[in-house]
């Protein structure tokens, strides 16, 4: 009777789990097609002329992602050698690529647009940002950048660009011929993987957990709580950089980013063209920035401010991202509580702004834009 018993709890159990997955995922549909990444010596690139699709569960419709015959996203063609009026060219991660917006809704072109109004002969941007780059890897990327002849180079960091550390190693080899970057695609096989990676693979798929998420992250008190618990116990010592005083993890990881910055500027510098640093923050930054309390204020603009020194340091025009949304009521809602990018109409709104702040800047001004 007791085997029984059981037997009918656990059956249960698994069924009205099964019943709430397979509901969950009718409301809240969600698919991709195949990545568009593929490997490349210095880390990934966008396939040329490759087109995928996929819709997020938090967001309401599908995404098209087109990259053109130079693997970069836009449905035109690759650049002409030397430009009519003024380019820039974008260099960043996820965010500045468009990842979870169609192209026209995109951060990158929202500003490219705006920018438009105020230069005659016109704005060519070319994107060459990627996901999972890291702030060293656009060392390398920024090669790719020069070659295009841009008026200015716009570099975006956030504070998962600097997660990993970069070695000394890899610092003094940068100049090697046969420098190599790791590629950062994810993967699908799971063979060689213990049960418990297996397990937590499965968990996060799970469509339940993701509305549960959904909904519990917009408890901004227990979403901080449980981004510090989770970073730390995933990757070490992360979410220091939401420490007031900085840690000396990522002391380090300022100092490495002052190295790599200041020989970035002067490569810009050379090649005759401008190098402007956007510091961008992530939805916590912008949660702690909500609660609006001095101590939370200091958790969420430490990033932001030890990017901002390190900029003016390498006499970089600097843009804090964490200001530009600072005066909205609510700017932990700029961004999908779960998927962590910014939603649709955010990207209008940050966009539009990069764009006023560029132009101060006076990237659009000058023979270029007459």
């Amino acid at each position: 009777m007791l085997l029984a018993m059981l037997a009918t709890a656990i059956l249960t159990t698994v069924a009205m789990m099964g019943s709430a997955e397979i509901l969950a995922r009718w409301l809240w549909p969600k698919y991709s097609d195949p990545t568009c990444l593929v490997p490349a010596r210095l880390g990934q690139v966008y396939a040329p002329n490759c087109v995928r699709r996929e819709r997020i569960s938090e967001g309401q419709s599908e995404i098209l992602y087109r990259y053109n015959a130079c693997g970069l996203r836009s449905d035109g063609p690759c650049a002409a050698e030397m430009p009519t009026g003024v380019r820039i060219a974008l260099l960043g991660n996820s965010f500045l690529a468009g990842n979870r917006v169609n192209q026209p809704d995109s951060l990158a072109e929202v500003m490219a647009d705006s920018l438009r109004k105020q230069c005659t002969r016109g704005i060519d941007l070319q994107n060459l940002a990627v996901e999972d780059y890291l702030f060293f890897d656009q060392y390398f990327r920024l090669d790719a950048a020069l070659k295009l002849h841009p008026s200015a180079v716009v570099l975006m960091v956030m504070p998962t660009d600097m997660f990993e550390p970069m070695s000394r190693q890899e610092w003094e080899s940068r100049h090697a011929p046969n420098v190599m970057r790791k590629s950062r695609i994810p993967t699908t096989d799971e063979s060689g993987m213990s049960l418990l990676v297996r397990a937590r693979r499965s968990l996060r798929k799970s469509r339940v957990l993701e509305i549960t998420q959904h909904y519990v992250f917009q408890n901004l008190p227990l979403y901080v709580r449980l981004y510090r618990a989770y970073t730390d116990a995933a990757f070490g010592d992360t979410s220091d950089y939401l420490l007031a005083a900085t840690s000396p993890g990522w002391q380090k990881r300022y100092d490495d980013a002052h190295l790599i910055l200041g020989e970035m500027a002067e490569k810009t510098r050379q090649a005759g063209a401008r190098l402007v640093l956007v510091a961008f923050p992530q939805r916590v930054q912008a949660a702690l920035l909500e609660l609006k309390t001095d101590e939370t204020r200091a958790s969420a603009t430490a990033f932001t401010k030890q990017m901002g020194a390190i900029a003016k340091a390498s006499g970089v025009p600097y843009i804090d991202g964490l200001e530009l949304i600072s005066s909205e009521p609510h700017p932990s809602r700029l961004f999908y509580p779960v998927d962590g990018h910014l939603n649709v109409p955010s990207q209008r709104l940050v966009a539009e702004k990069l764009a006023k702040t560029l132009e101060k800047l006076g990237i659009v001004t000058g023979d270029q834009c007459r």
